[in-house]
């Protein structure tokens, strides 16, 4: 398989249930770019998890055939190749994934993140998905958020210097303003404007969130405020060293 070696990555990275799946989305209703999920299970567990989440087998973008050819070395450039783009996003969300690519400087980074509450109320759902994940508590959950991002401030001040921040809760709030000034930060050109509030349902997404499968337009998940007790949320809020971080992100997040 020939594979285009100009391609332009960007790679969002963050803590699980970031929502990602969501950016993904919302990326694909862009033609000029290739939106494909968490790619890196195209490699890792091709059978399985590195199936289409939307097409499953029929998937005429992520074929045997095309996985079969798929190295560390050129995942990225392949499939863009399969899309037939030369823009291409990636979900991996970890930032040891996109390394290679800091390393020659031809990567964008999008440090996405969410609030503590929802991130800990996502954790705890999900234990029956991913039960790996062992975050069912919000102490473990937070003790896992505040490592995540303190590496990810460390990576995006000392190696991938062109990235940008972005604010979960804000995208969701104002998709259009938020994408509008997302593509034009990392230099994706909109041939018309962006679309609000519906998501393009012909797409192709390797795994991902279920619940952002399923959903049919950006709206806002407080689920949170009735699945946390009002001392898991104290707990949350009034973290030291995680208002910290948060604080340092939101002030150098995009705004609508």
């Amino acid at each position: 398989m020939f594979y285009k070696k100009t391609v332009k990555i960007i790679g969002i990275c963050g803590h699980d249930f970031c929502g990602s799946t969501l950016l993904s989305r919302l990326f694909a209703a862009i033609p000029s770019v290739a939106s494909g999920g968490e790619l890196r299970w195209l490699i890792d567990d091709p059978s399985d998890k590195g199936k289409c989440s939307v097409c499953g087998d029929r998937c005429d973008v992520f074929t045997p055939e095309m996985k079969q050819w798929l190295t560390e070395d050129n995942l990225y450039e392949s499939v863009a190749t399969a899309f037939g783009k030369n823009i291409l996003i990636s979900s991996d969300k970890g930032w040891d994934q996109y390394q290679r690519f800091v390393k020659e400087g031809g990567l964008t980074g999008i440090v996405l993140f969410r609030s503590l509450e929802g991130t800990a109320s996502s954790d705890r759902k999900h234990q029956t998905v991913w039960p790996i994940t062992k975050r069912s508590t919000v102490e473990a959950s937070l003790a896992h958020w505040v490592m995540v991002y303190r590496r990810l401030l460390i990576w995006s001040e000392q190696y991938c210097k062109d990235h940008v921040f972005l604010n979960y809760e804000s995208l969701v709030a104002n998709p259009k303003a938020i994408m509008e000034k997302l593509c034009d930060r990392i230099g994706i050109i909109l041939e018309r404007p962006f679309p609000s509030g519906q998501l393009v349902t012909n797409y192709h997404s390797v795994l991902g969130n279920p619940s952002a499968h399923k959903s049919g337009k950006v709206y806002t998940d407080l689920s949170w405020k009735n699945k946390l007790s009002a001392a898991e949320i104290s707990f949350l809020q009034n973290h030291r060293e995680a208002k910290a971080l948060l604080s340092q992100m939101k002030k150098r997040a995009i705004k609508p």
